[in-house]
């Protein structure tokens, strides 16, 4: 984390600048700060239902992403499966995958349609 130099730190650090850029450096201050994806991950687990399925758009009105096309795209790259409009949370596995995909449909279906549903 870098504060241009000016501004002041903030939490109580007691940051210094650095000798040789305009830039105040806190390394090692914030040992206890969630990453990004941890963040992702906790918001998820609050919203998804028992097979791990939530949709994108109730996650879009939790998070701090409106665009719906960067929050389908931050989800992917966090490790996430986006289907349909929905987040999988639980998609390592076939059997995951398709209790994910009868969740989303909520009617029986064969394991061809599920298959076919989840693209792989």
């Amino acid at each position: 984390m870098t504060f241009r130099q000016g501004g002041k730190p903030r939490c109580g650090a007691s940051a210094t600048p650095s000798t040789t850029t305009s830039v105040w450096t806190t390394e090692g201050l914030f040992p206890d700060l969630p990453t990004t994806k941890e963040r992702t991950a906790t918001l998820l687990a609050g919203l998804v239902n028992a097979e791990g399925v939530v949709s994108v758009e109730s996650v879009r009105e939790e998070s701090s992403l409106n665009d719906r096309g960067v929050l389908s795209e931050w989800l992917t790259t966090s490790g996430y499966l986006v289907l349909d409009n929905h987040v999988l949370t639980r998609a390592s596995t076939q059997p995951d995958r398709a209790a994910s995909v009868l969740s989303i449909t909520g009617r029986p279906m064969t394991v061809t349609e599920i298959f076919e549903a989840v693209g792989h």
